[in-house]
């Protein structure tokens, strides 16, 4: 895969950093009932902004970097829970080794985009027209708003962690929606380039679907971490490719505008994710969705761990 320039800093910007840095603008925000109507065109603009698994490394403040990157800085930092920097450490990567090897032949970016365009495809946004991001800088993504023909802008970045202690795969879709209109013939600050902000997207949803080891999980990194890459990685493609799957189902239906308020009422099923309190909106085949009452992120939860019998 193609690596973006500024992807080694954009990575290391977390949830929480880019929330601190946009006082004021919710990092989630539902769609807005006028977009689902009416004929139009939606461009969905798509990237994988890694080319290996990486692991959740803590930062300690990278606030004012998320602010540099408006809408990129919240399309690639706040698909993930945790500021990430894999060269922080030498132990993570060590740790990782074995896992990356294993994978080499998984195309998790060929895997993501054929169940996008399934799923999106499906989605309440009119004609689209899907196509993958060429680069990675405020100019670019500001001109592809410009494209002849297109009424809406989608831009969606997956990704794939594994989390700080190794004992979890989440496997993140960032998605922002911007009306082209609105932004039309917007001027750059100081001789820059225009920069798309974070309210520029009237539609803004983070999705995470987590996947946890099995019984054989422990509070040991590096234990966990041989659990993830036996019998050629098999756990860590499993997760991947269902967290593909969930991630992609929940964001179809997310674009669709639904009620969560009651459809949390209906489920009436509450509990802490990622230590934040989360209610139940929506029941899948294997899995419950809970949207968290502070930030509105959906996360994915299967209802059991993953083992290697259900691999096979």
């Amino acid at each position: 895969m193609k690596n973006f320039p500024g992807i080694t800093k954009l990575a290391a910007i977390g949830l929480s950093a880019v929330l601190s840095a946009c006082a004021g603008t919710p990092m989630n925000q539902a769609m807005p009932p006028d977009l689902l109507a009416g004929d139009k065109t939606t461009q969905v603009l798509s990237a994988v902004s890694q080319s290996e698994m990486q692991a959740h490394i803590a930062v300690q403040d990278s606030s004012a970097l998320a602010g540099q990157f408006g809408l990129i800085g919240a399309l690639v930092g706040a698909a993930i829970d945790s500021g990430v920097n894999s060269s922080r450490t030498e132990a993570a990567n060590e740790r990782l080794a074995a896992i990356r090897d294993a994978l080499i032949d998984f195309d998790f970016t060929q895997y993501y985009f054929d169940h996008l365009h399934a799923n999106v495809d499906n989605a309440a946004l009119g004609a689209v027209v899907f196509s993958r991001a060429s680069e990675f800088t405020d100019a670019y993504y500001y001109r592809r708003t410009q494209d002849p023909g297109v009424q809406y802008t989608l831009f969606l970045n997956g990704d794939y962690y594994l989390s700080a202690d190794f004992s979890a795969i989440q496997v993140g879709i960032r998605a922002l929606l911007v009306d082209n209109a609105t932004i039309a013939d917007r001027k750059g600050k100081s001789g820059r380039p225009p920069q798309l902000e974070i309210a520029d997207a009237a539609y803004r949803s983070t999705i995470l679907a987590e996947f946890v080891l099995d019984a054989h999980q422990t509070d040991d990194p590096a234990a966990n971490a041989t659990r993830w890459a036996e019998q050629g990685a098999t756990l860590a493609r499993t997760a991947l490719e269902r967290g593909v799957v969930l991630a992609t189902e929940v964001l179809e239906m997310d674009l669709t505008g639904p009620d969560y308020a009651q459809l949390a009422t209906e489920l009436n099923e509450t509990r802490p994710i990622a230590g934040l309190p989360s209610q139940a909106v929506a029941r899948l085949a294997n899995a419950t969705v809970f949207k968290r009452t502070t930030d509105g992120a959906l996360w994915v939860v299967p209802d059991e761990r993953l083992s290697l019998a259900d691999s096979n």
